[in-house]
Protein backbone atom coordinates (compact mmCIF):
# COMPACT_ATOMS: atom_id res chain seq x y z
CA UNK A 1 0.00 0.00 0.00
CA UNK A 2 1.28 3.42 -1.06
CA UNK A 3 2.07 5.48 2.23
CA UNK A 4 3.12 8.43 0.18
CA UNK A 5 4.64 10.18 -2.48
CA UNK A 6 7.06 12.81 -3.20
CA UNK A 7 8.70 15.02 -6.13
CA UNK A 8 11.31 17.68 -6.13
CA UNK A 9 13.04 19.69 -8.48
CA UNK A 10 16.13 21.84 -7.95
CA UNK A 11 18.41 24.08 -10.41
CA UNK A 12 22.06 22.39 -10.77
CA UNK A 13 23.68 26.14 -10.82
CA UNK A 14 22.67 26.03 -6.69
CA UNK A 15 25.38 23.81 -6.56
CA UNK A 16 28.42 25.42 -8.27
CA UNK A 17 30.08 27.02 -5.43
CA UNK A 18 28.66 24.51 -2.48
CA UNK A 19 30.34 25.70 0.96
CA UNK A 20 32.34 22.13 2.28
CA UNK A 21 30.00 23.46 5.75
CA UNK A 22 27.05 22.52 3.87
CA UNK A 23 28.28 19.52 1.81
CA UNK A 24 29.20 17.61 4.80
CA UNK A 25 25.71 18.79 7.36
CA UNK A 26 23.79 17.15 4.32
CA UNK A 27 26.04 14.69 2.07
CA UNK A 28 27.33 11.37 3.88
CA UNK A 29 31.02 10.57 2.68
CA UNK A 30 29.58 8.20 0.59
CA UNK A 31 27.57 10.32 -1.49
CA UNK A 32 30.47 12.92 -1.34
CA UNK A 33 32.69 10.78 -3.04
CA UNK A 34 30.67 9.14 -5.54
CA UNK A 35 29.53 12.95 -6.48
CA UNK A 36 33.00 14.50 -6.11
CA UNK A 37 35.55 14.55 -9.40
CA UNK A 38 33.55 13.89 -12.26
CA UNK A 39 32.50 16.44 -14.77
CA UNK A 40 28.95 16.11 -13.88
CA UNK A 41 29.88 16.70 -9.57
CA UNK A 42 26.87 19.42 -9.91
CA UNK A 43 24.50 17.56 -11.50
CA UNK A 44 24.63 14.69 -8.70
CA UNK A 45 24.76 16.65 -5.66
CA UNK A 46 21.75 17.70 -7.02
CA UNK A 47 20.11 14.71 -7.79
CA UNK A 48 20.94 13.76 -4.46
CA UNK A 49 19.63 16.50 -2.22
CA UNK A 50 16.47 16.23 -4.89
CA UNK A 51 16.24 12.57 -3.79
CA UNK A 52 16.22 13.54 0.34
CA UNK A 53 13.67 16.50 -0.08
CA UNK A 54 11.50 13.94 -2.56
CA UNK A 55 11.44 11.52 0.83
CA UNK A 56 10.81 13.98 3.40
CA UNK A 57 8.19 15.30 1.69
CA UNK A 58 6.85 11.70 1.06
CA UNK A 59 6.99 11.03 4.83
CA UNK A 60 4.66 14.28 4.72
CA UNK A 61 7.18 15.00 8.06
CA UNK A 62 9.90 17.47 7.29
CA UNK A 63 12.94 17.27 8.31
CA UNK A 64 11.55 16.38 12.31
CA UNK A 65 13.85 14.47 14.31
CA UNK A 66 16.51 14.06 11.31
CA UNK A 67 19.43 14.86 9.41
CA UNK A 68 19.76 15.25 5.81
CA UNK A 69 22.78 12.86 6.40
CA UNK A 70 20.63 10.43 8.02
CA UNK A 71 19.53 9.04 4.74
CA UNK A 72 21.95 8.11 2.13
CA UNK A 73 21.40 7.69 -2.03
CA UNK A 74 23.09 4.58 -2.59
CA UNK A 75 23.19 2.34 -6.02
CA UNK A 76 22.27 -1.02 -6.40
CA UNK A 77 24.74 -3.12 -9.37
CA UNK A 78 22.63 -1.97 -11.74
CA UNK A 79 22.61 1.44 -11.35
CA UNK A 80 19.42 1.25 -9.58
CA UNK A 81 19.22 4.43 -6.90
CA UNK A 82 18.01 3.07 -2.95
CA UNK A 83 18.25 4.85 0.40
CA UNK A 84 20.06 3.53 3.32
CA UNK A 85 19.22 5.35 6.72
CA UNK A 86 20.83 6.42 10.09
CA UNK A 87 20.15 7.62 12.98
CA UNK A 88 16.41 7.97 13.92
CA UNK A 89 15.54 7.15 9.83
CA UNK A 90 16.70 3.85 10.70
CA UNK A 91 15.18 3.39 13.85
CA UNK A 92 11.81 4.31 12.17
CA UNK A 93 12.31 2.42 9.51
CA UNK A 94 12.84 -0.92 11.51
CA UNK A 95 10.10 -0.28 13.10
CA UNK A 96 7.61 0.53 9.59
CA UNK A 97 9.34 -1.84 7.16
CA UNK A 98 8.82 0.71 4.76
CA UNK A 99 9.61 -0.43 0.76
CA UNK A 100 11.40 2.98 -0.61
CA UNK A 101 11.11 3.29 -4.60
CA UNK A 102 12.99 5.97 -5.67
CA UNK A 103 14.21 7.74 -9.34
CA UNK A 104 16.84 10.32 -10.14
CA UNK A 105 17.09 12.03 -13.40
CA UNK A 106 19.33 15.62 -14.53
CA UNK A 107 19.92 17.60 -17.01
CA UNK A 108 23.06 20.22 -16.73
CA UNK A 109 20.44 22.83 -15.42
CA UNK A 110 17.78 20.68 -13.18
CA UNK A 111 17.67 17.70 -11.34
CA UNK A 112 14.88 16.01 -10.02
CA UNK A 113 14.00 12.97 -7.68
CA UNK A 114 10.74 11.17 -7.44
CA UNK A 115 9.98 8.96 -3.95
CA UNK A 116 7.58 6.11 -3.39
CA UNK A 117 6.79 4.86 -0.19
CA UNK A 118 5.04 1.71 0.66
CA UNK A 119 4.39 -0.42 3.03
CA UNK A 120 5.41 -4.06 2.76
CA UNK A 121 7.87 -6.52 3.63
CA UNK A 122 11.07 -4.86 1.82
CA UNK A 123 13.20 -2.67 3.81
CA UNK A 124 14.15 0.28 1.85
CA UNK A 125 18.28 -0.82 2.03
CA UNK A 126 17.83 -4.03 0.55
CA UNK A 127 16.51 -3.31 -2.87
CA UNK A 128 14.81 -6.21 -5.03
CA UNK A 129 17.47 -7.77 -7.08
CA UNK A 130 16.71 -7.67 -10.43
CA UNK A 131 14.38 -9.87 -11.89
CA UNK A 132 12.58 -10.73 -8.75
CA UNK A 133 10.33 -8.24 -8.74
CA UNK A 134 6.85 -9.87 -8.30
CA UNK A 135 4.56 -8.78 -11.24
CA UNK A 136 0.93 -10.96 -9.89
CA UNK A 137 -0.45 -8.05 -9.56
Amino acid sequence: MIQGVGVDMVEVERFDNMKLHFMERVFTPVEIEYASGVANSRERFAARFAAKEAFLKAMGTGLRDCRLKDMEVCHDPLGRPFFTFYGNLSRYNDRQRYNVQLSLSHTRQHAIAYCVIETGELCCSQPVPHGQHDNTS
